[in-house]
């Protein structure tokens, strides 16, 4: 007998989440990490610790949350700074475990749709981030950090990425 397929859904966290979404992100740098972190142990308590603090704020509509059968496997936490650019959103943090990388694109989508009034997104990517942001539409305006404009964003929104490349996979299985 199958099991039946898992089911992905999105919300926002809550601050009984937050050992989850230290482990998350734990696992993710230790996945990228080259050889693995040093001491994951140490990173999961300091990121553990971090995440309180961040859902004990008056912040948690701030971290949308991917879970596979209500378990969490990815999350985004942004921030509005201060800027004289208008509907400006930072990306402080964009996590989604090895296994559920898939879960990622649905996930950015979801964190588009639900802020319409952003005009432009931005984040600081790693060596090993980078080539995925701009694969998704990121513009690199310095070493690390990343720009997305209000077009693309738009594209986003509507799903048009997702069926550009859905249409493109699906012409390469013919």
């Amino acid at each position: 007998m199958q099991n039946p397929p898992a089911k992905i859904s999105f919300r926002f966290a809550t601050p009984a989440d937050a050992e989850a979404l230290a482990r998350v992100q734990t696992k993710a740098m230790d996945a990228v990490a080259k050889g693995g972190l040093p001491d994951p142990q140490r990173t999961f308590t300091a990121k553990l610790e971090k995440m309180k603090l961040t859902l004990s704020k008056d912040t948690v509509d701030k971290v949308l949350v991917a879970t596979i059968d209500k378990n969490p496997v990815g999350f985004i936490l942004h921030d509005v700074p201060f800027s004289s650019e208008p509907a400006m959103l930072f990306i402080d943090k964009f996590y989604v475990e090895t296994p559920h990388q898939h879960i990622g694109t649905k996930l950015f989508e979801k964190f588009c749709k639900i802020h319409p009034e952003a005009d432009s997104l931005h984040l600081k990517a790693n060596d090993e981030s980078l080539p995925i942001y701009k694969k998704m539409g990121f513009e690199q305006t310095s070493d690390y950090d990343m720009k997305m404009s209000k077009e693309k964003l738009d594209e986003w929104r509507s799903n048009l990425v997702h069926d550009r490349a859905r249409a493109k996979k699906q012409s390469l299985d013919m």
